[in-house]
């Protein structure tokens, strides 16, 4: 199904990303990084940017 205002599609049957981001700036990597620790990784990201 086709939003007419945006055209772009609303029913995405699959997504796929590119973790190469998250590899680069949280040294996440995805073989070896449970969930848990992913987002462990993300807060303390997160933590240091505001404390800059």
């Amino acid at each position: 199904m086709a939003c007419k205002m945006k055209k772009h599609l609303l029913d995405v049957k699959s997504s796929i990303g590119d973790s190469t981001l998250a590899q680069k700036e949280l040294g996440w990597n995805p073989k070896n990084t449970s969930f848990e620790k992913l987002i462990e990784i993300m807060v303390l990201a997160e933590q240091s940017a505001f404390a800059k």
